[in-house]
């Protein structure tokens, strides 16, 4: 995968890339999860939202016939895939603002949530700038191979 280029993008491109994106990583997920749950146990979870499949594939990963290494690569790919989830859900439902940069007569643009619009200084605030944006993608991009990888390796649950 070669890394996007942030100076052949503009901020619609990016955000649309990243909502692809995530769908992608998001149908992978639930072909995983239909390849190792009985039928009914699927249409169960297909319905659920993203956050949920990804804890029962935790929960199907501490269950699954593998090396040592490959749980610690499966789990660690879960754990670093949660920042990404924040970040979609800020990109889905954020605003595109335009902010003054202090001192100067110059702006920048973030992404924000419509809650943090009157909080630039909280703390739990993340405006996000454009290349942090591509950066992520450039980030799931990669996630995305290597969940097809390990999805790809991972043996059926004794369960399936």
């Amino acid at each position: 995968m070669n890394p996007l280029d942030s100076k052949n993008l503009d901020w619609p491109g990016v955000i649309g890339l990243f909502i692809v994106n995530f769908g992608v990583l998001d149908l992978l997920v639930l072909e995983f999860l239909k390849e190792r749950l009985p039928p009914a146990s699927f249409a169960k979870f297909q319905r659920r939202d993203f956050q949920q499949r990804i804890e029962l594939i935790k929960q199907q990963v501490a269950q699954v016939n593998c090396s040592a290494e490959e749980r610690a690569r499966f789990e660690d790919f879960l754990h670093r895939l949660d920042p990404i989830r924040k970040l979609r859900n800020q990109v889905a439902h954020g605003l595109l603002l335009t902010r003054p940069v202090e001192g100067t007569k110059s702006f920048f643009v973030t992404l924000s949530l419509p809650r943090d619009l009157d909080a630039d200084e909280a703390s739990d605030t993340r405006n996000l700038e454009f290349d942090d944006l591509v950066d992520s993608l450039n980030e799931l991009s990669g996630m995305i191979e290597e969940f097809k990888q390990l999805a790809a390796a991972a043996v059926k649950s004794p369960n399936s």
